[in-house]
């Protein structure tokens, strides 16, 4: 699929999920960008051999950083461009094959899979902590 539609649909998608959690609309915007930067940060790693897990962890660290200059230059606490920013990392698909093959009974794949999103959530939150220490520097 082409990189500017991924990409474009990742924007579309964030600045979506930022209306539903009522942002302010003054970071609608932002919090799109946001979304399609930390995506393109995991697309450039993911394609120059990176694994998901590290790729993830890089991703959601610049989704932090950015999200921690944009809210002291707009005076919009960091959450809002956070919240909004990091759903494009959210690994929803590896979640719910792990609970589909759960409850198959293919208890060996089930783990396999929640352990990937064992691994991504940790690398969510991981990768948000060091964006915000970065800032804080």
């Amino acid at each position: 699929m082409n990189t500017l539609l991924l990409l474009t649909a990742c924007f579309v998608g964030t600045l979506s999920f930022a209306l539903i959690f009522r942002a302010p609309p003054r970071s609608l915007f932002w919090c799109g960008l946001i979304g399609a930067l930390g995506y393109g940060v995991l697309l450039i790693l993911q394609n120059v051999g990176a694994g998901s897990a590290a790729a993830v962890f890089f991703a959601a660290s610049v989704v932090g950083l950015a999200s921690e200059l944009l809210a002291r230059a707009s005076k919009i606490p960091a959450t809002v461009y956070i919240i909004a920013g990091i759903i494009p990392l959210v690994p929803g698909a590896a979640a719910y094959f792990s609970m589909l093959y759960f409850a198959q009974g293919n208890y060996r794949e089930a783990l396999v899979a929640l352990s990937s999103v064992a691994h991504m959530a940790i690398a969510i939150s991981a990768g948000l902590a060091v964006g915000t220490v970065l800032r804080r520097k």
